[in-house]
């Protein structure tokens, strides 16, 4: 249940990030490039973190010492 909970998560982060990044959910009151740079930071950002989870996750799985 965890799991899921943490991949769903992350998975949010990276749709909040397109949504900035193509301009439906925007910071900013008027069209600006910073919201784009900012929603592409916040893609990379969940994509690393999903990438991080999933890694440890897996390593922890084939532990045999844990």
């Amino acid at each position: 249940m965890f799991h899921l909970f943490n991949i769903l998560v992350r998975a949010a982060v990276v749709i909040v990030g397109l949504l900035m990044l193509t301009g439906f959910l925007s910071l900013f009151p008027e069209p600006t490039p910073l919201n784009e740079t900012f929603g592409l930071i916040v893609v990379l950002f969940g994509a690393y973190r999903m990438v991080q989870y999933l890694s440890t996750r897996r390593s922890t799985l084939n532990d045999p010492d844990e």
